[in-house]
C-alpha cells in the first residue's frame, strides 16, 4: 500500500493552544509550576513533574528534576506522534485533523495528556 508524507505548517498559536489544553485539562499525575503566560494569557512555557515521583521526593523543589515544556518541545512531540503513532487511530485522526486545519480544538484533554506524557517521558505511561 502506498504511503504519503505530507508536510503541514501550523501557526504558533496552534502550539500555544495545545499547551493551554495540556495545563488546564491535565490529570492528577502531573504537578505544574512556573507557568509563564503572555499578555493574551497564552501559555509560553511551564515546568512539570510526575506527581507520584514529586510526592515521594517529599514535595520539595530543591534538587527535584522538573521538565520544562516549551512550544519547541511540544512541536517535536507532535512530529514524533506522526512518525511513531503511539496512540490509537481515533486520537491520530483528531491530531491529523487539528494539524491539517491549524485548529487545536480537536486536541481534547485525553490527547493533550498523551502529548504531555510523551513530551515528559518519551512514552505514554498512564492510559
Amino acid at each position: 500500500m502506498p504511503k504519503f508524507k505530507i508536510e503541514v505548517e501550523v501557526s504558533d498559536q496552534f502550539i500555544l493552544d495545545v499547551m493551554c489544553t495540556m495545563v488546564e485539562s491535565s490529570y492528577d499525575w502531573f504537578t505544574f509550576r512556573n507557568v509563564v503566560r503572555n499578555e493574551a494569557l497564552d501559555i509560553l512555557s511551564f515546568e512539570v513533574a510526575d506527581t507520584e515521583a514529586y510526592n515521594e521526593y517529599d514535595g520539595h523543589d530543591d534538587g527535584f528534576p522538573w521538565e520544562t515544556v516549551t512550544p519547541m518541545s511540544v512541536a517535536h512531540t507532535i512530529n514524533q506522534f506522526f512518525e511513531i503513532k503511539p496512540v490509537n487511530d481515533m486520537f491520530m485522526g483528531y491530531l491529523a485533523s487539528a494539524v491539517a486545519t491549524d485548529d487545536a480544538g480537536d486536541v481534547d484533554a485525553n490527547l493533550a495528556d498523551d502529548l504531555l506524557q510523551w513530551t515528559v517521558f518519551d512514552k505514554i505511561i498512564y492510559a
